[in-house]
């Protein structure tokens, strides 16, 4: 089965604009509470995301099969 995912990346490094995980999860929160009020996805993806890779296409990454992720990733996805 073939799948397509919408996702906002926080990526929590040394780097990240999100260094500090209470930080993060704060940011998280908003996001979440924004998107539950009705937020479109596409912006909230572009404001927040920290994938380089799927911002431009609105936290899309394509559509995948089994395999074709990381596996904590994946594991994950297939539980929605």
């Amino acid at each position: 089965m073939i799948k397509t995912i919408l996702s906002i990346f926080f990526i929590i490094t040394f780097n990240s604009i999100f260094a500090q995980t209470d930080s993060a999860l704060v940011i998280i929160k908003e996001v979440k509470a924004r998107l539950d009020t009705g937020a479109n996805f596409c912006e909230m993806a572009r404001l927040y995301s920290e994938d380089t890779q799927t911002i431009a296409n609105c936290g899309d990454i394509g559509a995948w099969g089994k395999g074709d992720l990381m596996r904590g990733y994946e594991d994950a996805m297939v539980k929605l």
